[in-house]
């Protein structure tokens, strides 16, 4: 029962799992196959995966080709946890094992995965893979000054000799550290310096600042810009940070804050923004006042209101499922509040990459994408502007190859988009997504690529 990296001769009658890598970052693919299968052999290509996290599960069938091999890249399987041809399918499909638990690997950050090859009920091949949630010498420094809390990922000297291009990165409208630590990292992993920034903070159940974030805004309304700006101007201060290649990456509510602070700093070279809005909206203030998300010189920056009109909302349902989609598409019929609140993204001082979802039922990415890349064509921005758009895909758009069953909707609302859909729009956008940002912050693009 072993385990061989590519390369080795195939013998009939023992098998064996082949691996393009034993060792590699979380979001790289690795080319997975099996020989030494009897022709035709139906076998069961079994998955475990887990870290101190927890641990998923999934499995797939196929059936050997005549030449006794099995090969994830081109064979598609009979039955599993996913259809059609995909070499990365059994990564993407695994669903949580809430019994097993969460193992440790002996190695920070990173995730063992376990395959077994089994025939008629027994196993007959085995390997293991282990995949790096960070980098290996990726730094971690907590921030925690000049009313910052965030967190600094340095890039692995593996990576190259500083100063780095760097990124501040956002997270949506939970507005804490926790997606903008894993993207962060993500981008640290691949040669970026990058600021991972808290904006704001909800309350505990109680009422009760969570502990360490009590300097924070208590809820997202009236955030003032200048707080999110001191993150700039902590990356600029920084020596292993070259300040003329700053960019902004954010998600949802963290992106709609990262195009308004990018047109209002000529610091910034590009922007990332996932599921993005092309307007500033009412804040998500649960007492039923209407304020902005921003503010600016403690004055409120202007906003498009969540609107009262249930007809126009039914309007919009159609007799279906009501979601909170259909809130701010309603919202949107506000034409007034729309060009007041419309952030000026031709002013961004570099070029910009949207990212949407189709199938995104929290809010109209789509639609406020090619808003922004049509104000942007009018207005004759001189930088690259791309729009990635993915049909089947929601909300929930991240770093590519992990398991996706479980993104279109979390326990209070749904995020729209199938397991499918979430897998292929992953792996096509994040490879597209860094060579953006190494051709922005290192080559300065003005004319596109």
């Amino acid at each position: 029962m072993v385990a061989v990296l590519w390369g080795a001769e195939p013998v009939i009658g023992q098998p064996v799992i082949h691996l393009s890598a034993d060792e590699l970052l979380i979001d790289e693919e690795v080319v997975i196959s099996v020989s030494g299968l009897d022709p035709g052999q139906r076998t069961i290509l079994r998955m475990v995966a887990s870290s101190p996290l927890g641990t998923w599960v999934s499995s797939a069938e196929f059936a050997a080709r005549r030449n006794g091999r099995v090969d994830l890249a081109a064979d598609a399987p009979l039955a599993g946890s996913y259809e059609g041809l995909d070499a990365m399918g059994l990564f993407w499909s695994a669903v949580r094992d809430t019994a097993a638990p969460a193992i440790t690997t002996g190695l920070p950050n990173a995730q063992l995965v376990h395959l077994q090859v089994e025939v008629d009920g027994a196993v007959v091949a085995e390997a293991e893979l282990v995949r790096h949630i960070v980098r290996p010498g990726v730094q971690v420094v907590p921030v925690r000054t000049d009313a910052l809390i965030g967190t600094f990922f340095l890039p692995s000297p593996a990576s190259g000799i500083g100063p780095y291009p760097s990124l501040l990165a956002l997270g949506g409208s939970e507005c804490g550290l926790k997606s903008a630590e894993a993207k962060a990292a993500a981008l640290a992993s691949h040669g970026f310096a990058a600021l991972a920034l808290a904006y704001c903070s909800w309350p505990d159940a109680a009422g009760n600042p969570v502990p360490g974030m009590e300097e924070l805004p208590q809820g997202l309304w009236l955030v003032p810009l200048e707080s999110v700006e001191r993150g700039i101007r902590w990356l600029e201060g920084r020596s292993e940070v070259d300040a003329s290649r700053i960019g902004v990456w954010g998600a949802s509510k963290g992106a709609e804050l990262a195009l308004l602070i990018a047109s209002e700093n000529p610091v910034v070279h590009a922007v990332v923004a996932y599921v993005p809005s092309h307007v500033v909206w009412q804040g998500l203030d649960f007492s039923g006042a209407r304020r902005s998300s921003w503010s600016r010189n403690g004055r409120p920056v202007d906003f498009v209101p969540f609107t009262s009109d249930e007809d126009r909302i039914r309007e919009l349902t159609s007799g279906g499922t009501r979601y909170i989609v259909h809130l701010y598409r309603a919202s949107l019929d506000d034409k007034s509040a729309v060009e007041r609140a419309g952030i000026p993204v031709e002013r961004i001082n570099g070029p910009v990459l949207l990212v949407s979802g189709g199938n995104d039922l929290l809010w109209p990415s789509t639609h406020m994408s090619e808003k922004m890349i049509d104000r942007l064509a009018a207005n004759g921005h001189r930088y690259p502007a791309i729009h990635l758009y993915y049909e089947g895909a929601g909300h929930a758009i991240g770093r590519p190859i992990r398991p996706t069953a479980g993104l279109s909707a979390t326990p209070n609302f749904a995020l729209g988009g199938s397991a499918a859909a979430y897998a292929a729009a992953e792996r096509d956008s994040w490879p597209r997504v860094l060579r953006f940002l190494r051709e922005s912050l290192t080559e300065r693009v003005e004319t596109g690529f």
